[in-house]
């Protein structure tokens, strides 16, 4: 896990090593992924589907033509980045309205 602005003190943290002694693959979502992939798991493979969640922050994850849809530099779907205006000249995010 990298750039966790959440969880800061899991910086660094992987999965892969934490569950090794599993013996199975392990891998690791955030929310909205976890959350597309077991619901569009009865789509076509070739379906186009969006799934939004609020919770810590907000988020929303796209499959579009069964392929992920992450955006020219992987934020596509961070919705909770997105500026509102709160009055007075300010600017915040969604997140944080939230």
């Amino acid at each position: 896990m990298s750039g966790c602005d959440t969880f800061p003190r899991l910086e660094g943290w992987r999965a892969e090593d934490a569950f090794a002694d599993l013996g199975c693959p392990v891998r690791t979502l955030n929310d909205a992924d976890a959350a597309l992939a077991e619901e569009s798991s009865a789509l076509r493979p070739d379906a186009t589907a969006m799934i939004g969640v609020a919770g810590t922050w907000i988020g929303t994850v796209v499959r579009a033509n069964g392929e992920p849809l992450r955006g020219a530099q992987g934020w596509a779907g961070e919705l909770g980045s997105a500026p509102k205006a709160i009055g007075g000249g300010h600017v915040t995010r969604l997140d944080h309205l939230a």
